[in-house]
């Protein structure tokens, strides 16, 4: 509940924010539009797909296939398989067996 507060509490400061820029007569779309501003963002852009092929794509690459898919995902994935085959052989039907159990 605390996050999507935090997401809401977010939202409304970044609407206030631009409602204040806009009575100072800041227009964010002509600072956007700008040489200098685009420069910047194909700057940061470039900057952040190196950083990333360079030395993060490798071990989250790793993390997510080795640790998360073998290590939690795959064995979870089993073990609700198992427990869903087990429950379904004892329950065949299910509603029968809580009907069985009240009337008992």
């Amino acid at each position: 509940m605390n996050k999507e507060q935090g997401f809401i509490k977010l939202i409304i400061m970044i609407v206030v924010a631009l409602i204040v820029l806009g009575y100072f007569g800041f227009d964010i779309k002509k600072a956007i539009e700008s040489p200098v501003a685009r420069t910047n963002i194909e700057y940061a852009k470039d900057a952040t797909v190196y950083v990333w092929n360079k030395y993060l794509k490798g071990p989250a690459t790793y993390l997510w296939k080795e640790i998360f898919l073998n290590l939690i995902w795959e064995p979870a994935i089993e073990n609700l398989t198992k427990r869903k085959e087990t429950a379904d052989s004892r329950a065949p039907n299910g509603v029968f067996v809580l009907k069985a159990c009240l009337f008992t």
